[in-house]
């Protein structure tokens, strides 16, 4: 038996230094059989018209702002391959922007903006086949306003240049191709090349596409003008550590502050919040100050956070206050060390808080080998602090960062690089899309809720539901909840 499982959309923020933004929304959307291909689509069953997709998302790069974007996922070819369906599609029909899509035979074809073309079409056959069959492969398509590029397993297979590919069209400005891909509205899978509504005559779809898609990830990069000052973040010692932040360059008042941005995690909506970065402490005479602050979040109303390169992670904001690592307002235990480069995660959600270096645990709220004070017990308020706050911060906003000797010098500089500042939110799935069977006849149902494929609310009311396909939540007096997929086909 197959099933669907439905997951929420988790968004990726990074925090690039120097002349980069980077932004990352991952589509987990799971597989239908588990023993094969755990968390994939496979395409063959959501063949469907373009006009009405059995499977589509907005389109993750609408508004965005960027010079680059790139589309990776994982592709595995279990059956004959048509050069001319679609595994994937950016398509447009309100306002006439067009369409873009990419097939299993390694085609990539764009009608829209400013022009057409086909990349690795051959006589509308397949040309080169880059992806094969019955092994997984590493799909990313790049489009940038110099053109566009297909890799394969990080390999390039062709480029808008490529001579040993067949190429055709009429567009030269491929600023049109991130302009499109910044204005359509649908992100579809299973159908949107031209020919993938084609049937025979029992409705047989011709260009079904016999292939898993996982992993499906977007991506955009914005480069900005180096000489911003709001984003101009680099190295003193460019030589030494290149697109990175000496954090004691930027020491400050928090009240005005060398270097700040706006909370990336303000007004988002998850569950977790991921702060994951580089550090590298210098050797200097007494180069760990664990009452400084490498970065801080900071709302003068709602209060701090704050993270020092003496391991130490401060919270003084809604709900209570914790100090996790610190000992007599001394360093605890030194989890970063200096002189060399060490990646710190630090990870909240509503059960409490964690940190990890190089992918381990180091401490967490119920950690015994560390000292741990405070008066925080509802973990949910550090939440919805980073929900709400209104300042990132590097260099100060601990309670100790703005104290100065009588000659103007900051006691708690940290002497530290950081780079590869990354912002991570999860939201946990509204739906538990897994079918269960309800065992207790004299479990009762106490109610229901509709919700579309991609996990958002709709109603509870089926009559008012217009035709299409919703995930139906039932909750039993037992407490359990049942999930299924359903269609409904008119208005009745």
């Amino acid at each position: 038996m197959k099933k669907l499982y439905f997951f929420a959309i988790a968004l990726f923020m990074s925090l690039a230094a120097g002349t980069q933004t980077v932004n990352s929304t991952e589509i987990d959307i799971s597989a239908v059989e588990d023993t094969l291909t755990l968390q994939a689509i496979d395409v063959a069953t959501i063949a469907s018209p373009l006009a009405s997709p059995l499977l589509w998302y907005n389109n993750p790069f609408k508004d965005q702002t960027f010079d680059t974007a790139e589309i990776v996922f994982d592709v595995f070819n279990y059956d004959v391959i048509h050069v001319l369906g679609s595994l994937v599609a950016f398509y447009d029909a309100d306002s006439g922007q067009g369409r873009m899509y990419f097939t299993n035979g390694s085609y990539l074809g764009y009608n829209a903006m400013g022009g057409w073309f086909d990349a690795n079409l051959i006589s509308y056959a397949m040309d080169s086949n880059f992806i094969g069959n019955n092994t997984w492969k590493n799909i990313k398509l790049q489009f940038t306003s110099a053109g566009y590029a297909m890799y394969v397993d990080d390999s390039l297979a062709f480029d808008q240049n490529s001579t040993y590919v067949t190429i055709a069209g009429s567009l030269t400005d491929y600023s049109n191709v991130t302009s499109f891909l910044k204005k359509a509205d649908t992100l579809v899978f299973g159908t949107g090349s031209w020919w993938s509504d084609n049937t025979d005559p029992y409705g047989n779809y011709w260009d079904v596409q016999y292939s898993y898609l996982k992993n499906i990830t977007f991506i955009t990069i914005y480069n900005s003008d180096a000489d911003s000052t709001d984003i101009d973040i680099s190295a003193v010692d460019y030589a030494y550590t290149p697109q990175a932040i000496d954090v004691a360059t930027c020491v400050s008042h928090v009240a005005s502050p060398t270097l700040s941005y706006t909370n990336p995690f303000k007004d988002q909506v998850f569950d977790t919040a991921k702060i994951s970065v580089d550090v590298y402490t210098y050797q200097v005479p007494d180069s760990i100050h664990v009452l400084g602050a490498l970065f801080s979040i900071y709302d003068t109303e709602l209060g701090r956070m704050y993270f020092s390169n003496g391991s130490y992670l401060g919270y003084n904001a809604i709900g209570g206050w914790f100090d996790a690592n610190l000992i007599n307002y001394g360093l605890g235990t030194d989890f970063i060390g200096t002189c060399e480069w060490k990646n710190v995660e630090l990870v909240f959600d509503t059960t409490g808080y964690a940190m990890y270096v190089d992918d381990v645990l180091v401490f967490d709220q119920n950690s015994t080998d560390i000292t741990i004070a405070g008066t925080l017990t509802d973990y949910s308020n550090v939440i919805t602090f980073l929900q709400n706050a209104s300042s990132f911060i590097i260099g100060t906003g601990s309670w100790w960062s703005d104290n100065q000797r009588p000659d103007g010098s900051y006691y708690d500089v940290q002497f530290s690089y950081i780079k590869n500042i990354t912002f991570t939110t999860i939201e946990n799935p509204p739906v538990n899309a897994i079918e269960e069977t309800i065992s207790d006849t004299n479990s009762k149902l106490v109610g229901e809720e509709f919700f579309s494929i991609s996990g958002t609310k709709i109603g509870t009311d089926f009559r008012k539901l217009a035709p299409g396909i919703y995930i139906k939540r039932e909750v039993y007096s037992n407490g359990t909840i049942k999930t299924t997929k359903i269609v409904k086909v008119d208005n009745l």
